[in-house]
């Protein structure tokens, strides 16, 4: 008997996430982080791409199908955060939360959705495909410091001979003080 329940369940199952797979959202979602660099597949997504994707379809496709798009996604909205449709739901919120303490280099933060945020953060230093978004590790942080006018002289002098920016001068004699 126990066999015969077992055997229909995992039919169930089976069925139920075909019918998923052939979802639409299920389909936009992969092709979006796909073609973003987010996630592998030797599926063919490629006409469901669309440059704007609601954040609801992705957690959807997260919960029914395919549960490697919620690891991925808290990363991919802080990375590319226009490229997203935003709705008003609890879900939706935690998400915000969760982007925040990426956005904020947290080592402990919020995680979403069962998925730990140490499993989260990895995706921040993933490389993408486009080659227009920088890594965390590699983001320029802005600073401002008050100097003396004859510094500021002496800096455009060095600026001028090396011909680098002021950032690059400021960060190549940090780098020889260093050693």
């Amino acid at each position: 008997m126990n066999n015969k329940k077992l055997i229909e369940q995992i039919k169930k199952a089976a069925l139920k996430d075909d019918k998923n797979r052939k979802d639409i959202r299920f389909k936009k979602a992969m092709a979006f982080l796909v073609r973003k660099g987010f996630l592998k597949t030797n599926m063919n997504f490629e006409n469901y791409y669309q440059a704007k994707i609601k954040i609801k379809d992705l957690i959807w496709a997260g919960k029914n199908v395919e549960p490697r798009i919620l690891e991925v996604l808290p990363a991919a909205v802080a990375r590319l955060p226009r490229a997203f449709i935003f709705d008003t739901t609890k879900d939706t919120k935690t998400l915000q939360q969760v982007v925040c303490d990426l956005n904020e280099n947290k080592v402990n933060g919020t995680g979403f959705l069962k998925m730990p945020y140490e499993k989260i953060k990895v995706w921040m230093n993933l490389p993408l495909n486009d080659g227009r978004t920088k890594i965390t590790e590699n983001k320029k942080i802005m600073r401002t410091f008050r100097l003396k006018p004859e510094t500021i002289h002496k800096m455009e002098l060095l600026k001028n001979k090396n011909g680098t920016s002021e950032a690059a001068l400021i960060e190549s004699l940090v780098e020889k003080a260093i050693l």
